[in-house]
């Protein structure tokens, strides 16, 4: 999962058996998709060196926001744990 793109999360997340694990999450299918791709295409004007346009950017800051907002906080925990005895 380290390695998907927006893209990847979405077909995922949207597959008809998955949804119902993440619906009370992110609540309306259509606003996940919407924002996802207003994520995926600023992500992706950024990381490919294209110009952004404002509709680019406000999309991408608008998905953020969302994101925020239907997403837990993380509390500061990290996913992946560190080997500190290495």
């Amino acid at each position: 999962m380290n390695y998907c793109n927006p893209a990847d999360y979405v077909k995922i997340i949207s597959q008809k058996n998955n949804w119902p694990v993440f619906e009370a999450i992110f609540r309306r299918k259509v606003d996940f998709e919407r924002h996802m791709e207003g994520f995926a295409d600023f992500r992706n004007a950024i990381m490919h060196n294209r110009d952004l346009t404002e509709i680019t950017i406000r999309s991408g800051e608008l998905a953020l926001v969302w994101l925020e907002s239907v997403l837990p906080p993380n509390n500061g925990h990290d996913e992946q744990a560190t080997d500190s005895d290495d």
